[in-house]
């Protein structure tokens, strides 16, 4: 498919958009961007402590183009540090902190609320994590949220040498798993596989454990190991990515190295989920000699014909692109970076192939919609944004 000329531009004010993993989301009807006003913080502390005092949002389908600001409640130095929307359920979780260097102990709270009202939902969950200011003095934490239907999932760097993930039914309150680890061998981020297993990054190891949503001691935890060839030599980070919108066929494991280079590895939500511990009886189909220390060992030579590899001439991009059955693999190229976007299902095919001068794109399949992200970075790896133009595939 070609790709058209523009049909329309998002502006973005620079001076008040931040960019991150957490404060930015496209879902099939909105744009939502996270703000802080700059004047009050400098360049250094923007870099350090990236955080939010509100979020925008951008109705894509409204007859009036223009941010809309939430004017989301917040408290005295508290800041959004992660959001999440699913438009199904209208529920928006937000995830702040309060930015007190000068007190001895500070903390992190999880909001829950309806989008078009920001009234609190009626929940059980009350999650609010504290944080020793020793560990955070120079940095704001990192954090990752995501939902799943009746799931919310939040994945913080609490101490300066652990990791925590929880994940609760927002419905019930019930705690369905709370996995602490250390920050060496796992990244923050994590991807729901269904409503009983989530995925998770060891990065240690270069593996993926599919970690049951369950008490049941019999549950074991399935780790999918990675064949070390098709890895990138000394490999410093292991990410997940699934879509924003909740309902994508694909989850993408992406592994970084030093010099930017990245391996991902990409296959079907519903074929990654017959490795996992819902599939009953596990064996004889897997080995008992595989079960080890309560976790059974799945070896790349048994899974490892689900995945389509993009080795390393891939570039570091964003969570955001991937959806439904498409997945964009982004290359340096003469006048921009290369965009393929490959429909992993449908025998990779190559929906689009273009050079564009974007630093990343958004995918949507259904509507056959591209964004080019425009941006300049500040700092170590920080972004702001520019413009969002807006194409379809003809």
């Amino acid at each position: 498919m070609p790709l058209s000329s523009p049909i329309a531009t998002i502006p973005v004010d620079q001076d008040e958009s931040l960019i991150s993993v957490g404060l930015f989301q496209v879902t099939r009807h909105f744009v939502l961007i996270g703000v802080e006003a700059h004047d009050h913080m400098s360049t250094e502390e923007l870099t350090l402590r990236p955080g939010a005092s509100d979020i925008k949002v951008w109705e894509l389908q409204a007859a009036e183009k223009e941010w809309r600001a939430l004017n989301f409640p917040l408290q005295e130095k508290e800041e959004i540090l992660a959001f999440k929307l699913d438009e199904r359920s209208r529920l928006l979780a937000v995830l702040t902190w309060f930015d007190e260097p000068e007190k001895a102990d500070i903390r992190m709270q999880l909001h829950l609320v309806n989008f078009d009202t920001l009234h609190p939902i009626q929940t059980p969950v009350n999650l609010v994590v504290p944080w020793k200011v020793e560990d955070c003095r120079e940095e704001s934490p990192k954090a990752f949220i995501d939902i799943y239907g009746d799931l919310v999932g939040i994945c913080v760097h609490e101490l300066i040498s652990r990791s925590n993930l929880r994940v609760y039914n927002w419905k019930s309150g019930s705690q369905l798993l709370n996995r602490i680890c250390s920050r060496a061998d796992e990244g923050f981020s994590f991807a729901f596989v269904s409503d009983r297993t989530v995925a998770v990054a060891n990065r240690k190891l270069g593996a993926i454990d599919l970690v049951p949503l369950s008490n049941t001691p019999s549950t074991h935890t399935h780790r999918l190991q990675v064949s070390a060839s098709i890895l990138p030599k000394s490999p410093s980070s292991l990410s997940l990515s699934s879509a924003s919108f909740g309902n994508s066929d694909l989850l993408v494991f992406k592994f970084g190295a030093p010099f930017g280079q990245q391996v991902h590895l990409v296959a079907a939500r519903d074929a990654i989920l017959q490795y996992s511990a819902e599939v009953e009886p596990p064996f004889p189909s897997l080995s008992i000699h595989q079960l080890v220390d309560d976790r059974v060992d799945i070896p790349w030579a048994q899974w490892g014909s689900i995945v389509t590899v993009f080795s390393n001439d891939t570039l570091q991009s964003d969570t955001f692109m991937v959806d439904a059955t498409w997945f964009v693999a982004k290359t340096a190229a003469e006048g921009g970076h290369r965009f393929m976007v490959h429909d992993i299902v449908a025998d990779d095919k190559v929906v689009l192939d273009a050079i564009l001068d974007y630093q990343d794109v958004v995918v949507q399949s259904d509507c056959k919609r591209i964004m080019g992200l425009k941006s300049y970075e500040y700092g170590d790896g920080n972004r702001c944004f520019e413009s969002i133009d807006i194409y379809t595939l003809e």
